[in-house]
């Protein structure tokens, strides 16, 4: 890959794959190519600085940006007609427990002394 320009944004203005010679290109080329033929609209969206650094290292490292991830991921909703990850409601049961850990952060009291005793008694009730 070689940098061709940059956004005011620091995004990257073209990508040019030198593996591909003309024939077919590769995934951040397709990306800038559409970048440069639709109009962008701009989406602000808060995010937790820790979060950006290591999402942004994690793209960075297959040739990617913030922006085309979000890009990618907008393509795959409109593509698909869904979110692109899972995403479930909670059961009752899982409700209930997230309720009882609630209550037990509010009251500052644990069940267990250590991760082992939780792990020996959730053993004990499986039966191993």
């Amino acid at each position: 890959m070689r940098e061709v320009g940059r956004w005011r944004d620091g995004t990257l203005t073209a990508l040019r794959c030198l593996g591909h010679a003309g024939t077919t290109q590769c995934i951040p080329c397709e990306i800038q190519e559409a970048r440069m033929k639709t109009q962008n609209l701009t989406l602000h969206v808060p995010v937790d600085a820790e979060i950006r650094r290591k999402a942004t290292a994690a793209l960075t490292a297959v040739g990617l940006t913030a922006t085309d991830a979000v890009r990618l991921l907008f393509h795959r909703i409109a593509a698909d007609q869904a979110f692109a990850l899972e995403l479930k409601v909670p059961n009752a049961q899982t409700r209930s427990a997230m309720a009882e850990v609630d209550e037990m952060v509010k009251a500052d009291e644990a069940r267990f002394a250590s991760e082992h005793e939780m792990f020996a008694e959730l053993e004990e009730a499986s039966g191993q």
